[in-house]
């Protein structure tokens, strides 16, 4: 049976009454934060864009996936910013494109809660680093997270750095990822290879 949304919403507030009449307390508001990936889109105009392009490796050397991603930004007030992301997969020498995907960056999001049965060890290293990409040479602040999660006895681990600059888009120049498990390795690189305004750098 469909109900209508206001139906829904209706059945939602009795329930809550509900629950109050009987002893029950309403559920705490979770703490909202700022979202550092809006502020990374929101200092730019509607128009600005990225492209990455993305390889990944296993432990050999072999190449397993390469995808190329355009993001442009497409709408932004105060409380949001939507990017419309266009991935092309790269494989076997031919080309595929996906359908273009709208993703909704709020400006405030929730505090993370970590799950209290995974054992998670983050260890961060902060730096500042010149590179040189495709796109050119960028100042940059670096981040190197390691983390170690223990799921179910099974220890995973993942080595991401991450290099970031303020005049770019989305603020992410550069990302190399390393993950390992008892699975393997695999090596994801992904590269700034052109930024601006509707596809002009």
């Amino acid at each position: 049976m469909a109900f209508h949304t206001k139906t829904l919403m209706g059945l939602a507030v009795l329930a809550a009454l509900a629950s109050l009449a009987v002893g029950g307390e309403a559920p705490a508001a979770p703490e909202m934060v700022d979202n550092p990936q809006y502020a990374s889109w929101a200092s730019f105009e509607v128009g600005a864009m990225v492209k990455m392009k993305s390889i990944t490796l296993d432990a050999d050397g072999a190449q397993l996936a390469e995808t190329i991603t355009t993001r442009t930004l497409t709408s932004l007030d105060d409380e949001r910013a939507i990017v419309t992301m266009q991935t092309t997969i790269i494989a076997a020498g031919m080309e595929m494109e996906q359908a273009a995907m709208e993703v909704e960056i709020l400006a405030q999001i929730p505090a993370v809660s970590l799950d209290p049965n995974v054992e998670v060890s983050p260890e961060v290293e902060q730096g500042a680093e010149t590179i040189e990409i495709p796109a050119g040479t960028f100042e940059c602040q670096f981040t190197e997270t390691t983390v170690t999660v223990t799921v179910n006895g099974q220890e995973y681990t993942s080595v991401t750095t991450v290099w970031t600059n303020d005049q770019v888009p989305g603020g992410q120049v550069k990302m190399v990822s390393v993950s390992s498990s008892q699975m393997g390795e695999q090596t994801t690189t992904s590269e700034l290879m052109e930024y601006g305004t509707d596809g002009e750098e």
